[in-house]
């Protein structure tokens, strides 16, 4: 009987096993240099140069502070491709801020530390509106010298073909100003208005705006602001649409004269022409990082 023989044979596998060097430190990292703070709002922007602009050998710059809003260390890395790094997020409030600045060589090795105190500017207050359309009838407006062809419910009918325009045939209208007065349904502390101009080739549109405020009907009109056609972008071409900033007003008011002394024709026939005009309410927010 034949017998079969298995052979294992066994492989010697050797391993050459490479260390770096323990006393190795690697490479230096090249020193910082003219190291300088410039103070911004809320903010540091931190600028240097290097002892040695052939050969950084810079992977990154380490810059630590203590932040006291957040009672913690701070490190940020700025990358060695530029020559500084902007701190933000700080505070007036807090006075001076002290920062160490560290340069990492590409073999991670640190090199000398450099300190330098400054103190920000103010931090910015960031402010927000929001608004919401308030709805008025052609009861809450009055529109002085409205042609008899015209309704004033056509500027809140969301129909572009409807418009409002004022009587050119009175011999008073060379020269006189005109505008529309709004009785606000709610108190209001800020104006802010839209429109669309009607749909004419020939219409007049608005080339300076007035706008004034009072509280009481008996009181005097106060003007808040004033716009003009190039500096706020008003609309010349027949249904361009113009929506407002937020104008503070100097007291709550309840009513408002929205007044056109100039329109982009320059003529002295002031009959401006309006498919759409809608107020709002506006509710505004602020955050001072500061208080």
């Amino acid at each position: 009987m034949m017998k079969k023989y298995i052979v294992y044979a066994m492989v010697l596998l050797t391993f050459t096993h490479t260390s770096c060097n323990d006393n190795d430190e690697g490479v230096a990292p090249a020193d910082i240099v003219n190291l300088t703070s410039e103070a911004l709002p809320g903010a540091i922007q931190l600028n240097w140069e290097y002892s040695d602009t052939e050969n950084q050998h810079i992977r990154y710059v380490e810059v630590r502070y203590f932040d006291p809003a957040k009672q913690q260390e701070v490190r940020k890395t700025a990358s060695s491709f530029g020559d500084g790094i902007l701190i933000d997020d700080l505070r007036l409030k807090y006075g001076e801020y002290k920062f160490k600045i560290q340069p990492f060589s590409t073999s991670f090795t640190p090199g000398a530390v450099h300190e330098i105190a400054a103190t920000p500017q103010r931090a910015g207050v960031t402010e927000s509106f929001t608004s919401r359309e308030l709805t008025i009838t052609a009861d809450d407006i009055d529109i002085p010298g409205i042609y008899s062809g015209s309704k004033a419910a056509s500027l809140f009918d969301s129909n572009n073909s409807t418009f409002v325009n004022f009587d050119y045939s009175v011999a008073t209208a060379t020269g006189v100003t005109r505008y529309y007065d709004i009785h606000y349904p709610k108190t209001q502390e800020f104006i802010k208005f839209s429109y669309i101009n009607r749909d004419h080739q020939d219409a007049k549109f608005p080339a300076v705006i007035e706008c004034y405020v009072k509280a009481m009907e008996s009181d005097p009109w106060t003007l808040v602001t004033t716009l003009k056609q190039d500096e706020d972008e008003l609309p010349t071409k027949p249904l361009g649409s113009f929506v407002s900033k937020e104008y503070r007003t100097p007291f709550p008011f309840n009513y408002f004269r929205f007044q056109v002394p100039t329109v982009h024709t320059g003529s002295d026939v002031k009959n401006f022409s309006f498919a759409e005009f809608r107020i709002y309410e506006v509710e505004y927010y602020f955050f001072d990082p500061e208080a």
